[in-house]
């Protein structure tokens, strides 16, 4: 690869993750909880196809299929959640599940990087292939069983008897804003409208422009650990650990914050307030340990 290719790369799963977000899950309230296990099956078949690319239209090829496989994944999970949960117990639930994922991939993912680099290579299987080789493996794994573990929403689902079913829905529905009464809600202008409400509109351009530096920061940093010293593959990717470790603790402190004092806004202004020391601090200062610290504060305040 030469010049942006390697950016390219990595920006064109996201468009086709952004694509496949709301028609994946359209499909999921029509298909149920089995959308949800199948495209985190897709999802691993890919990532073992990963470790086979041999050519740049190849790597474009797998990136685009886990955008589409990734695509209303965390959304679909939120929206199963939802379907059990009132909203002020939602949203405690909610942030534990963000704030419990996120974190804890990226610090398994590093401490598996840093082990599978120094397994014995297994054919064309070497270096970096074996990484998606066998996180694709676990994925797939972990995709066949949610076909099993993962519930429905409560009309369809298995998990409840009649009476349970009944109180679930009944729960639901008692929290709604506007009572449907079990029937659908017609797709029309005025409920798309609904949904760009000033209050989501505000969220989601906020998220966007925190996205914009963290993905960065996320994507490349191995990378830049490493220019913070003499470090090699296995020892980049063990220090990326701890900025997802802090960005846990973190995260689950605020969810409990959060729901103590029922309200969101004073959690996310505080996090907003350490992301901008964060990199303020790695703009002005060249010291490696500065910079690592900094690395653990736009973590936890992204997430959080």
């Amino acid at each position: 690869m030469q010049g942006f290719d390697y950016n390219i790369a990595l920006t064109i799963f996201y468009i086709f993750y952004i694509l496949a977000d709301i028609p994946s899950n359209l499909a999921l309230k029509h298909f149920g909880s089995m959308w949800l296990a199948a495209m985190v099956t897709c999802f691993g078949v890919v990532s073992i196809g990963t470790a086979f690319v041999k050519s740049y239209g190849g790597l474009i090829a797998t990136r685009i299929f886990l955008g589409i496989a990734e695509g209303g994944t965390l959304s679909g999970l939120a929206y199963i959640v939802s379907r059990y949960y009132r909203r002020h117990e939602f949203v405690m639930r909610l942030g534990i599940f963000f704030g419990t994922s996120t974190p804890l991939a990226g610090a398994f993912g590093g401490l598996l990087a840093s082990g599978l680099l120094t397994v014995n290579d297994i054919g064309e299987i070497k270096s970096w292939r074996k990484i998606f080789f066998f996180e694709g493996i676990i994925t797939t794994g972990i995709g066949l069983l949610c076909f099993i573990i993962i519930p429905t929403d409560p009309q369809r689902t298995r998990m409840l008897n009649e009476e349970e079913r009944a109180l679930a829905l009944a729960r639901i529905e008692a929290d709604q804003v506007v009572s449907m009464q079990g029937r659908k809600e017609r797709t029309s202008f005025k409920l798309v409208r609904r949904a760009f409400n000033v209050n989501a509109s505000l969220c989601l351009l906020g998220y966007i422009f925190i996205n914009i530096s963290f993905q960065g920061l996320s994507l490349f940093m191995p990378t830049v650990i490493a220019t913070l010293g003499h470090f090699t593959v296995v020892e980049s990717q063990l220090r990326t650990v701890p900025p997802y470790i802090v960005a846990l603790c973190w995260s689950l402190f605020l969810c409990w914050v959060s729901f103590r004092i029922k309200i969101q806004s004073i959690p996310i202004l505080v996090s907003l307030a350490f992301m901008i020391a964060g990199y303020a601090t790695s703009i002005g200062t060249k010291d490696s340990h500065a910079r690592q610290v900094e690395d653990m504060t736009a973590h936890h305040d992204w997430l959080s």
